[in-house]
C-alpha cells in the first residue's frame, strides 16, 4: 500500500513538474507598447507591457507582465510616468489563463484548441466597466490556422463575439502576441469611449512586428507634438482665430479644447488661415494636425 501511494506520488509530482514547464503564451523579451485613446481628452497616453519574470505558484508556472504608463499633458507641457500593478498569466495546454497579480482566480482569456466552434466566457474580464454584463458573454471560434511571421510559424484563431458586450474580443489571435486590442479591456474604463490598440510587439523569437514606431512609449511621440507659439491670433470681436506661419493647405484638422478636456470646436479640410469660430471668453488649447506633425497651444478668448 505504502509503495503504490509513493507511485501515485511520483506520478502527481511528475505532472506537476509537465504543468510547471509547460509551453507559455509568452516569449522571452515579449513586450507590447500601445496607445490608449480617450475620446476628447487632450493628451497623449502611452502604455506599455512587458514580460518581467516566472513565478511558481502552487507548482504552477506563472509570467508576470508588469504595466507602465507614460502620459504627455497639453495644459501644462510636462510628460509623467508611472507604475499600474502587474497580471498572471499561465498557460496549459492550448489554454490561456489571467488572473490578478493579488488573486489566482483565474480566467479562461483564449482557447486555441484548434476546433471551429469553440465557445467561452468573457465577462469576468468586463467586470468594473460601466456597463458590465449580468449575464455570460461568449465568444465563439470560427477560424483558425496558422501563418509566418519573420520567419516562424505562429497559430492563430479568428473570434466572433456572440453578445453585444463581448464585442471587443472579436478579432484574429496570434499566440504568443495576443491581438491588436491586445489583451481584453478589464481596466480600461468606459468600452464606450476608450480603446487601446497595440502598435508594437517584439520579443527575443518573434523579433519585431510593429504597426508603428517601437519607440512610442520612449519618447511619447513627442517627435510628432511640439508645443510653441503658433502665433495664434484670436480676433473674439471678430469672432476668429488667425493661425500664422502655416500653409491653409498643411492643415488637416483642428481641434479646440476647454480647460476641462471637453472638445469645442472640430474642424477639417482647413483651407483658409482665418478661421470662424465662436467661444465664450476663456482660455482654451487649440490642437492642429500638420501633415505628420501635432501641433498644440494655448489661447485666451
Amino acid at each position: 500500500m505504502i509503495r503504490i501511494l509513493k507511485i501515485f506520488i511520483c506520478v502527481i509530482s511528475f505532472f506537476n513538474s509537465l504543468e510547471s514547464q509547460s509551453q507559455n503564451f509568452v516569449n522571452t523579451g515579449a513586450e507590447w507598447n500601445f496607445k490608449t485613446i480617450v475620446s476628447g481628452a487632450p493628451y497623449t497616453a502611452f502604455t506599455n507591457w512587458k514580460y518581467q519574470n516566472d513565478t511558481l505558484i502552487q507548482g504552477m508556472t506563472y509570467q508576470i507582465i508588469k504595466k507602465r504608463t507614460k502620459n504627455y499633458n497639453y495644459f501644462s507641457s510636462s510628460i509623467y510616468e508611472y507604475s499600474s500593478g502587474s497580471f498572471l498569466l499561465r498557460s496549459s495546454g492550448d489554454s490561456l489563463f489571467y488572473s490578478k497579480s493579488d488573486s489566482l482566480n483565474e480566467h479562461l482569456l483564449y482557447d486555441f484548441t484548434p476546433s471551429i466552434g469553440n465557445t467561452w466566457d468573457v465577462s469576468p474580464f468586463l467586470e468594473g466597466l460601466t456597463s458590465s454584463p449580468t449575464t455570460p458573454q461568449l465568444v465563439q471560434t470560427i477560424a483558425f490556422g496558422d501563418t509566418l511571421i519573420n520567419g516562424n510559424t505562429v497559430n492563430w484563431i479568428d473570434i466572433i463575439s456572440l453578445n453585444p458586450d463581448s464585442l471587443y474580443f472579436g478579432s484574429r489571435i496570434y499566440n504568443h502576441m495576443g491581438s491588436r486590442n491586445f489583451f481584453p479591456f478589464w481596466d480600461d474604463g468606459s468600452i464606450d469611449t476608450q480603446i487601446s490598440l497595440w502598435k508594437c510587439y517584439r520579443d527575443d523569437i518573434l523579433d519585431v512586428i510593429s504597426f508603428s514606431s517601437c519607440d512610442d512609449y520612449e519618447t511619447l511621440g513627442t517627435e510628432n507634438i511640439k508645443y510653441f507659439d503658433l502665433n495664434l491670433i484670436s480676433d473674439s470681436k471678430n469672432k476668429r482665430l488667425i493661425i500664422d506661419k502655416i500653409e491653409p493647405l498643411d492643415i488637416n484638422s483642428l481641434v479646440v479644447y476647454d480647460l476641462m478636456g471637453r472638445q469645442v470646436i472640430y474642424m477639417d479640410h482647413i483651407d483658409s488661415n482665418q478661421i470662424d469660430i465662436s467661444l465664450p471668453s476663456g482660455i482654451y488649447i487649440c490642437n492642429l494636425s500638420v501633415g505628420n506633425i501635432k501641433l498644440c497651444q494655448k489661447f485666451l478668448w
